[in-house]
């Protein structure tokens, strides 16, 4: 029984810091739209990586709610992460 807490406590302690890394590396902006996300709560009670990423994938691609454009913003993320 006090191995299954042990784990629990480093799986637990695994996600609050995978968690805190995926924001470190944001940049403001993203953080910000992020933040004002409705789901953000929900997503730091559970420490939800997943639903983050999938926040950070629709800012980053499609400007939050903005869905115009989004070819080109996916290019310019390529064209930025690849340093082009």
């Amino acid at each position: 029984m006090a191995d299954l807490l042990k784990i629990e406590q480093v799986i637990n302690r695994n996600l609050s810091n995978m968690f805190n890394v995926l924001m470190a590396l944001c940049n403001t902006d993203v953080k910000y739209q992020i933040k004002a996300c409705p789901k953000f709560e929900d997503m730091v009670k559970k420490l939800d990586c997943m639903v983050l990423i999938k926040a950070i994938k629709n800012t980053l691609y499609t400007g939050g709610s903005d869905n115009l454009h989004t070819r080109h913003k996916k290019a310019m993320v390529n064209i930025n992460f690849w340093g082009i």
